[in-house]
């Protein structure tokens, strides 16, 4: 007894796993509807738009409606009798039977024989629920002439419910025709991906712990149908039991899950989508939780920044760097290739090494600070002179630390400087002596030949920078007594006009040295003749100081030392020297 049934089985599981083959080889279909034929249409439909997916062939050219070729109801009683009735093969015709029933028998027996297969549908309803039962036969035909055991071999049994309100009733159907036809349908393909990076079946993956982790399995997807279902699991190592080991919470059919670890260790989780058809195949991977590197402390988060407007670096976008300072006295950052920044905020927890820019350190003093060099972009239309950038630290298996947010102001400096200079200026002769208004000797000898006219002068102008470095100017002196008497000329010290060209060496410390040319009119006249003009060309080196920088304005104090000398030809044996001390006012927006 117990080695028949074993045989039964066997010969069923055979059956089933060679449908593909047999149905292949096949030509025709024949189905029944039991009941109201409910949809019986679009069963139909479907059966002949069976496809194999392997093969890329119909598996059937003929499929036809068995209440359409005998609509007596004396037939389709006998039939559902025929189906509900399951007898052994080579069964003898029954005596009982008359001689009408064994031709209703006989016919139903002939159209049968017309078809290798034979499916059976029957419906039932169950308030808003429809169940739906599909059995799949192979046809049998016997040495009898009239046989009891056409459907003997069922191959393959399909029950659902669906409910005609919901939208996907139709592909629930659909789908459980093709579940009975095997490479009907095309398995779905399942993607998961945790923080943009694809998950592979087998992968080993780090996560940090107390975070919330977005597992993303929406880029899955199936061939056939637009309805998928996802299947989330937690899966017991060999030595737990499911009770017992420690499991992630996942929401039940959901393409995306929020997880948050809150326990170290490791987790086995799978994978998988369903068409309802069939599955995909499973992904399999390993969790093992990591502590998430620490959020950076910066001694200050806000940084300033300069820039020097000119008229060659106008631009409309300005790429500007600023300088940040972190106290690292427990060199958690001894590797400099740990921390970097970005103007976007990173999304998720972990990044691609070859996608970061490390930002650079520099120890700053002996007691552990350093500072960090920070770039980010200032779109020059926009008022706004602040840019938010987000200060990260990478760890292990490149999870990245939560941002340090650093505010980076933008301070713009005006083209426009206003200069004030004032000093001691010295006219001196290489000649004959400079005199008083009375017209007696500045000196008594040649020997003090040195020796010369000594005034103040006090200069007001306007600079204009070509360059962050190159500056253009003019000014005009506002003292207007001073004047010298040389041979038989008056030459007005004061109320001069000059004009400069400078550069300046920016050092980026506190001291910057420049150079000018400095072009300065004088006027003189011979005896009480009428004024003309001269000019002296004068050389001058000199240092800018920072003395402070605001939103609004920034001054800087200047010491300079020039020699100059007159184009002049009749005053060309007088010279001048000046040292001067003055202040640049620069405007700020």
């Amino acid at each position: 007894m117990h080695k028949k049934l074993i045989l039964y089985i066997v010969i069923l599981f055979i059956s089933n796993i060679t449908i593909s083959q047999t149905i292949n080889d096949s030509i025709s279909i024949l189905i029944y509807s039991e009941g109201d034929m409910f949809l019986q249409p679009f069963i139909e439909t479907t059966i002949k738009d069976l496809t194999n997916k392997e093969s890329n062939k119909k598996y059937f050219f003929k499929v036809n409606s068995f209440n359409r070729f005998v609509s007596d109801n004396k037939y389709q009683a006998e039939l559902s009798d025929l189906i509900r009735t399951i007898t052994p093969e080579n069964r003898t015709l029954n005596s009982k039977y008359t001689i009408h029933e064994k031709i209703i028998r006989k016919r139903i027996f002939n159209i049968l024989m017309e078809y290798e297969y034979f499916l059976s549908v029957k419906t039932n309803t169950l308030g808003e629920l429809i169940e739906f039962q599909f059995q799949l036969y192979k046809t049998v035909n016997t040495n009898n002439s009239v046989s009891f055991n056409v459907t003997d071999k069922v191959i393959g049994v399909e029950n659902f419910f669906v409910n005609p309100k919901s939208n996907d009733y139709l592909e629930k159907i659909k789908n459980g025709i093709e579940r009975l036809f095997l490479h009907s349908n095309k398995s779905p393909e399942a993607r998961l991906k945790i923080y943009n990076k694809y998950i592979n079946d087998g992968d080993i993956v780090k996560l940090p712990l107390n975070e919330k982790i977005l597992f993303d399995g929406s880029n899955s997807g199936d061939y056939d149908s637009e309805f998928i279902t996802y299947e989330w699991r937690n899966i017991p190592d060999s030595k737990k039991t499911f009770q017992t080991f420690e499991k992630l919470k996942f929401l039940d059919g959901k393409d995306k899950q929020s997880i948050l670890i809150n326990n170290p260790g490791s987790y086995n989780i799978g994978f998988k989508v369903y068409d309802g058809v069939s599955y995909s195949e499973e992904i399999l991977f390993k969790i093992l939780t990591i502590d998430r590197p620490k959020k950076i402390q910066l001694l200050d988060s806000i940084v300033r920044t300069i820039h020097i407007q000119s008229v060659l670096n106008y631009n409309s976008s300005l790429t500007q760097k600023g300088t940040a300072f972190l106290n690292n006295n427990k060199n958690e950052y001894q590797d400099f290739n740990t921390v970097f920044t970005r103007q976007e905020k990173i999304n998720e927890r972990f990044i691609n090494p070859n996608e970061i820019n490390f930002a650079f350190l520099k120890k700053y003093n002996e007691n552990g600070i350093f500072q960090i060099e920070i770039e980010s972009k200032f779109p020059f239309s926009e008022i706004n002179n602040k840019n938010q950038i987000y200060l990260y630290s990478l760890g292990e298996e490149n999870v990245v630390s939560k941002p340090t947010i650093i505010t980076h102001n933008l301070i713009r400096q005006s083209l426009l400087n206003l200069h004030l200079d004032s000093g001691p200026i010295s006219l001196m002769s290489k000649g004959q002596p400079l005199k008083t208004k009375e017209g007696v000797a500045l000196y008594q000898n040649h020997s003090e030949a040195n020796s010369g006219e000594l005034f103040l002068s006090i200069d007001i102008g306007m600079g204009l920078l070509i360059s962050k470095n190159l500056e253009i100017g003019a000014s005009y002196g506002i003292l207007n007594s001073n004047k010298a008497y040389y041979k038989d000329f008056i030459i007005n010290l004061s109320s001069n006009f000059k004009s400069w060209l400078s550069y300046t060496i920016i050092t980026g410390g506190k001291f910057d040295p420049f150079v000018s040319t400095i072009m300065r009119n004088y006027k003189f006249k011979q005896n009480e003749g009428e004024n003309m003009n001269t000019i002296s060309l004068e050389g001058l080196i000199g240092a800018k100081y920072h003395l402070y920088n605001s939103n609004k304005t920034s001054m800087e104090l200047k010491v300079s030392y020039s020699y100059g000398t007159f184009l002049e030809n009749k005053l060309s044996d007088l010279y001048t020297v000046t040292f001067g001390i003055g202040t640049i006012l620069k405007f700020n927006y």
